[in-house]
């Protein structure tokens, strides 16, 4: 069908919306018919202005391409109701476009052009109908609002209709996505990575300031207020950064607290620059795998723990992660005494590939275990718990007057995961004292590895921690020791930094 060319001036002299840099780049990176697909990945902050100008471009293509099929979705139907259909039909208002609702087909028709704009849910309440949705449809345009809802167990869903559904002859082929920031592992980030640029995939980010014409500045200066630099909300509401993904409940919600409100301002508190003291002995929790193994290395001085430094790997095999993490180890302490190191239980274990275990591989390049048998159960729901308490008491306990556990600022994942990153499972474990909660362990991410490695820590060393009294002595001890070095001029190591009593103490 042919649109009149007067509807067509008449429209395109319609006032248009006041576009910001990234909405204009959105709107303006367009396919050609019959050419490649392109993918826009537009994600940002909360309320940075992401689902108006698909909605506007919605409208656009209606015109420019007469008789083109479109379609825009979100996961459940409740949102797409509540959302998506409002806000395309307002700005089809705005627009003049007048509407034709098909109720059967579940899709507007924009009277004059032929032109289509289906409107459907994705998630089907049956497994036997998961990919039924939009099945049939032949589309130009598919835009999915808002996919960070869809769980990367639910990627077959996207799957079976992208690109399958981007059939219609003649016309340009788009796929848009419009998420509030994702976590680093979800499926939008694989397909869309920042650090490669792929052809015909494009990533538009933006944050509240992108749209401070329309949110003002009083709103964007409470959203800084509630959300400092550093939080872990600060990416997802203020600046629209990837590394936090969809957040449950996290574990450490009401504990943990980068800064404690005093009178006049805020001050550091569990986020903050700590040393390592080379007088006392490093634990470093190891936790394997391939998708994130990761290491974190504390010490507790004085009655405080400090998550000193953190590694992480990313789809990195065993060995080549151990060789980084070991030539990191040496560069961020290179005058510790010792170290102390626990792991995962599946270390022990004959992996695949390996002539040995795990634990073998790393004794080999210098990392030495304590005893497996030391501590039954790491990863036993109730022990697990246990270990979570115990941390809850950390984060609301204090020595001399500072918190009892404090990370440094470069442990950044650690924070995030301690903050919201790290969050509690619908499920609970019914056991012989109880149900106790869980984390969830479905979401392979960097957050839940390096809890798990500062959970084996606690549970293997944090009962034998030494005394504010006992590490005052050592500490004392090893003073007069370096001084009767010096005035000797030699530098043996000494014995008494070798010697140990029960599990992880010191005599």
């Amino acid at each position: 069908m042919i649109i009149s060319l007067c509807l067509l001036l008449s429209l395109m002299a319609r006032a248009d919306f006041h576009w910001n840099r990234p909405q204009s780049q959105f709107i303006t990176t367009c396919a050609v018919p019959n050419g490649a697909t392109e993918y826009i990945d537009f994600e940002g902050a909360v309320r940075a202005g992401k689902s108006t100008p698909c909605a506007a471009k919605l409208a656009r293509y209606a015109v420019r391409y007469p008789g083109i099929h479109m379609a825009a979705a979100r996961w459940t139907q409740d949102a797409l109701d509540a959302q998506i259909k409002p806000l395309w039909r307002s700005v089809a208002q705005q627009r003049g476009l007048e509407l034709q609702w098909h109720g059967e087909e579940q899709y507007d028709e924009i009277v004059g052009t032929g032109s289509r704009v289906y409107l459907r849910a994705i998630h089907a309440s049956e497994d036997t109908q998961r990919y039924s949705k939009l099945a049939g449809l032949t589309l130009a345009i598919l835009w999915i609002d808002q996919p960070e809802e869809i769980s990367n167990d639910d990627e077959d869903v996207i799957l079976a209709y992208v690109p399958a559904r981007l059939s219609q002859v003649g016309y340009p082929h788009e796929v848009w996505f419009t998420p509030n920031p994702v976590g680093n592992d979800h499926w939008v980030a694989q397909w869309f990575p920042l650090e490669e640029a792929r052809p015909h995939y494009h990533i538009i980010q933006t944050s509240i300031y992108d749209n401070r014409h329309i949110l003002g500045d009083a709103y964007i200066a409470d959203m800084e207020e509630r959300h400092p630099e550093g939080t872990a909300f600060r990416m997802r509401f203020v600046d629209g950064k990837r590394g936090l993904g969809m957040a449950g409940n996290p574990v450490y919600a009401g504990y943990f607290t980068r800064h404690m409100r005093v009178e006049g301002g805020r001050i550091p508190w569990h986020v903050r620059t700590v040393e390592y003291d080379r007088r006392f002995p490093i634990y470093e929790g190891w936790d394997f795998g391939y998708s994130h193994p990761a290491v974190l290395w504390t010490q507790h001085i004085n009655g405080q723990w400090r998550v000193l430094a953190e590694h992480l790997g990313t789809n990195v095999g065993v060995d080549e992660f151990a060789d980084a993490a070991v030539e990191l180890r040496g560069r961020l302490f290179p005058t510790a005494f010792r170290f102390e190191s626990v792991c995962d239980p599946a270390g022990f274990a004959r992996g695949a590939g390996l002539q040995g275990t795990v634990v073998e591989l790393f004794q080999s390049k210098g990392v030495i275990f304590a005893d497996y048998d030391t501590v039954k159960g790491y990863n036993h729901p109730a022990t697990e718990y246990g270990a979570i308490q115990s941390t809850m008491k950390l984060l609301r306990a204090t020595t001399q007057n500072k918190p009892a556990l404090v990370v440094h600022p470069d442990c950044k994942n650690f924070a995030l995961g301690m903050e919201a990153g790290y969050i509690w499972s619908d499920r609970q474990y019914a056991g012989t004292l109880g149900s106790v909660k869980t984390p969830d362990k479905k979401r392979d991410t960097e957050y839940n590895h390096l809890q798990d490695c500062w959970l084996y820590t606690l549970l293997r060393f944090g009962s034998a921690a030494v005394s504010v009294e006992q590490q005052q002595k050592l500490a004392a001890r090893y003073e007069r020791q370096q001084l009767k070095d010096a005035q000797k001029d030699r530098g043996e190591s000494f014995a008494w930094a070798s010697r140990r009593t029960g599990r992880g103490g010191y005599g």
